[in-house]
């Protein structure tokens, strides 16, 4: 179990009430985790029918390194690279959604990089917007990206931790999913030591290694149906 408080309280204090609250819990031995391995899935794409629903909603994602890989930084810099480009060339100026969203999950073992967006249920519509995503990914694979770029994301990313610390509520987050994962905490500096280590070359590399053709997954929920998994596939052959 680990308990991470930050804000203005003592050691003191904080020990005495763990004591009193969980001093009683018996010891037990650490749960023997099965190591995840990643493996190609069968089915590429899947569809679900929502008779409600007023817009298509579109997942695509790939597995991503898990959190103590030693590349964390490098698959931050590459997410929020792929998040403003394709903010930029859907919604803005394509205005074919409304937003448009890159996120990452990492765990002790594995990890997830995932496109979500909603869009008009028309499938020109829907196969549009997969087309640009998976184009992207593709771009970004080919090395399509430059040193400017590269600097630019390290400077955000750089700044998104710094004021993610702003508040007790996220430093006690930082702290307490740190020791989590790693067992460890790593300081301020190292983490922009971690950033700043970052290059083109290493996210053009992780590109590669993620997005290729039989790892990449889609998802649609919509309450139009088409033949969206033989649509996804034949737009996914660009990642070869």
């Amino acid at each position: 179990m680990v308990i991470s408080v930050a804000g203005s309280v003592s050691v003191r204090e904080i020990r005495s009430l763990l004591e009193r609250y969980f001093g009683a819990i018996p010891q037990k031995e650490p749960v023997a985790w099965k190591e995840f391995k990643q493996q190609p899935q069968l089915e590429p794409a899947g569809f679900i029918k929502k008779h409600a629903l007023t817009q298509a909603y579109l997942c695509v994602g790939s597995p991503a390194p898990a959190a103590l890989s030693g590349d964390s930084a490098v698959l931050r810099a590459l997410n929020e690279i792929l998040r403003k480009r394709l903010w930029f060339s859907i919604r803005d100026e394509k205005g074919l959604a409304y937003s448009i969203r890159s996120g990452v999950s990492s765990f002790s073992d594995a990890g997830v990089l995932l496109v979500t967006t909603s869009v008009s249920p028309q499938k020109e519509n829907v196969k549009t917007v997969l087309g640009l995503i998976l184009g992207e990914m593709r771009n970004l694979c080919d090395g399509g990206l430059t040193e400017e770029e590269c600097a630019d994301v390290k400077m955000a990313l750089r700044a998104q931790f710094d004021l993610s610390l702003a508040s007790s509520g996220n430093v006690g987050w930082f702290l307490g999913s740190s020791e989590l994962l790693s067992g460890t905490v790593k300081s301020v500096v190292e983490r922009h030591e971690e950033i700043e280590a970052v290059t083109r070359e290493r996210i053009v590399a992780l590109a590669q290694a993620l997005w290729r053709e039989e790892f990449v997954r889609a998802l649609l929920l919509s309450a139009k149906s088409f033949r969206f998994e033989k649509t996804f596939c034949q737009l996914r052959s660009v990642l070869r």
